[in-house]
């Protein structure tokens, strides 16, 4: 038999095996799991455990209670209502959650979120999902939003979209537009994404470099993507300013 102090250690040390963000608190267990979190009495626990007089049994007992609560909370997925959002790299790097993300290319990555109406939710690796349905839904909702390119001025090859939202960027993803671009200006191009309700493209001069760069500077968007100019090559990307360090991915 435990005294209750070494009792509380044991716990401690059982459940951070599992839940690495455990800590105690006086005579509590707290456990955290991305965006959930739990409290345990020690004493109730203790009581139990004089009873059964098996640490084991009272231990898993226990952790199988929470898992079973831990799963109940988790954010179910509406597959209905997901999108592909891109991102940088450094997006939520530092946040303690763990977003869903996949590489896109160079600088950029894709993240997954749920259309809640007057925001956005991020998908994140605790919540309960099937990662191929996930992305296959994100796409065709997006695909059912998609918006056609139109000039932004009658004498320059720099196109935009005729309706902007919140996925705008997004529709680099889909195939759909990357023809819609190539019957536009080609199989070289010019590509800027600054914010998140912002996407241009433009057929590849070095002069439009210099003029996405500052319609770039005056995108009032807030909810900054990128400051780059891309030049995309049969489907391949780099960066246009030199100065970066030379990454080409498909």
């Amino acid at each position: 038999m435990f005294k209750f102090e070494e009792f509380k250690l044991q716990m401690l040390n059982e459940f951070i095996k599992e839940y690495g963000d455990t800590l105690l608190s006086k005579d509590n267990l707290i456990i955290q799991t991305g965006t959930l979190e739990a409290t345990i009495s020690l004493q109730d626990a203790y009581e139990e455990y004089k009873l059964a007089r098996d640490f084991k049994f009272i231990s898993g007992m226990f952790k199988k209670t929470l898992e079973e609560e831990f799963v109940k909370r988790k954010f179910k997925i509406d597959y209905e209502k997901v999108y592909p959002l891109i991102k940088s790299k450094d997006f939520g790097i530092e946040e303690p959650i763990k977003f869903i993300r996949d590489d896109l290319f160079l600088n950029l990555d894709i993240l997954y979120a749920t259309d809640m109406g007057e925001t956005m939710r991020f998908i994140l690796t605790d919540d309960i999902f099937d990662y191929k349905r996930l992305k296959e839904s994100a796409y065709k909702n997006l695909e059912s939003t998609l918006s056609p390119l139109t000039k932004l001025d009658k004498d320059l090859e720099i196109y935009s979209l005729a309706f902007l939202n919140d996925y705008s960027p997004s529709f680099i993803l889909l195939e759909s537009m990357k023809k819609q671009i190539e019957r536009k200006v080609g199989m070289d191009y010019l590509l800027a994404i600054p914010s998140s309700t912002s996407f241009l493209v433009a057929r590849y001069h070095p002069k439009y470099i210099d003029l996405l760069k500052m319609l770039i500077d005056v995108d009032p968007d807030p909810h900054k993507i990128s400051k780059e100019v891309y030049r995309c090559r049969n489907r391949i990307y780099e960066y246009t300013d030199k100065k970066n360090i030379l990454k080409v991915i498909k």
